[in-house]
């Protein structure tokens, strides 16, 4: 999503017809951002209100405790290829979200009113407080986490050298009365690091949190970023993305789309000990689950034809940027001059179908059925050509008819 700096998030105070709008916060926007979160097919849900005039604003879904898990088993398989990015490179999406807070303020300063009851001002501090974080870890990150070297236990004799490696993936738990600073500003150095983030916003404040976490998205999803990622993929994994990309809302069931490209381990409940066993983070076995654990594909419930179905899904933000048209084939490729040239060959016999024996099977079968016929199975065949020679349509011989008399039974 991206969000337009003059837009305000305040919904009509009526629909049409003058009915009374049950939601202060649009619904289109609630959607777009709590797509992000990770729940179950039925999740429970929470009625937040504004403590300003206790409106409500809109339903939260809530996570239980085995989301949280496929949270952090997610952020662990996307935390391998954020790490491998250069400091210098994460440091450049690092300002940029800067300048996204600056541009985007008006709809953020709109939602933490209505969650927290802030005044404007006071929402503005976490506004400042964040786009200062960011440009400064932008600026001082690379050289805070630099390799340094220093005298070690003997001088001269041998050196230390200290290197700084990511944790892997950081937990925040947020609380209500700072919305903005303390999720998205504590996210920034854990990024900038080479972390991933599993993020738990106060329920009170959650979309204010995800609308720090979709600009994060969007300074990350650059162009040149996806195509760097794009030409990383086999051809058989971006095939399995041109299929989802030519799909309906760029999603699929997870039945139709693993019978193709293979399972995804977490629809199989493998629970906290079988992923610790499994690392399927770290240990892929398909092409949708390599897809999955890059960040590439998620899944989530959704509405189907036939009620509440699993889907595998790309996001529709990565669905804007992604060369899809690109693939590892060269269609426009001449054939090889010495491929024999296609060629027709003519059968020396042309036998047409017949359907005359399944015709004459089925008079013998009436005829059995109404007329008394002799135990002796000379005798029956004699009756049989005598009785039904009228009736048959390919006037079969003797053999023919004992045939039919075995398949009559």
């Amino acid at each position: 999503m991206t969000a337009s700096p003059a837009q305000s998030v305040a919904a009509p105070t009526t629909q049409p017809g003058g009915i009374p709008q049950p939601y202060a916060v649009p619904a289109p926007l609630v959607a777009a951002l709590t797509r992000r979160l990770i729940t179950g097919g039925r999740p429970e849900l929470r009625t937040v209100v504004t403590p300003m005039t206790g409106q409500a604003l809109y339903e939260l879904p809530c996570s239980s405790r085995a989301d949280v898990e496929v949270a952090i088993d997610h952020a662990r398989g996307a935390q391998r290829a954020w790490s491998r990015l250069p400091i210098e490179h994460r440091a450049r999406i690092i300002m940029r979200v800067h300048d996204l807070v600056l541009d985007r303020q008006v709809q953020l300063l709109d939602l933490m009113q209505l969650e927290s009851g802030k005044t404007r001002l006071q929402a503005f501090e976490e506004i400042a407080d964040v786009a200062l974080v960011a440009r400064h870890y932008a600026r001082a990150g690379g050289s805070d986490l630099a390799s340094k070297r220093a005298w070690g236990a003997y001088p001269v004799l041998t050196r230390a050298e200290t290197i700084r490696q990511p944790y892997g993936v950081v937990g925040i738990v947020s609380p209500w009365n700072y919305p903005f600073t303390l999720p998205i500003g504590d996210s920034l150095p854990a990024l900038l690091a080479g972390n991933a983030v599993v993020l738990r916003p106060d329920p009170q404040t959650t979309l204010t949190a995800l609308f720090g976490a979709q600009m994060l998205a969007d300074a990350m999803l650059t162009p040149e970023r996806a195509a760097a990622e794009w030409s990383r993929l086999s051809d058989a994994e971006r095939g399995a993305l041109q299929t989802l990309l030519g799909a309906r809302e760029h999603k699929m069931p997870a039945v139709q789309f693993t019978r193709l490209f293979g399972d995804i381990r977490e629809q199989t409940q493998l629970g906290p000990a079988g992923r610790e066993r499994e690392k399927p983070h770290l240990n892929p076995t398909g092409i949708a689950e390599t897809l999955f654990y890059r960040g590439l594909i998620a899944v989530a419930f959704d509405q189907g034809r036939t009620g509440v179905q699993y889907f595998v899904f790309v996001p529709p933000d990565l669905a804007d940027v992604l060369p899809a048209h690109e693939t590892g084939f060269d269609l426009s490729a001449e054939p090889d001059s010495d491929w024999p040239p296609d060629t027709e060959a003519e059968p020396e016999q042309v036998i047409p179908a017949t359907t005359t024996l399944v015709d004459d099977l089925t008079t013998l079968l009436a005829y059995l059925q109404v007329a008394r016929v002799p135990a002796s199975a000379d005798a029956l065949l004699a009756a049989l050509g005598e009785a039904l020679a009228p009736y048959w349509l390919d006037a079969p011989g003797p053999a023919s008819v004992a045939l039919l008399v075995g398949l009559s039974g």
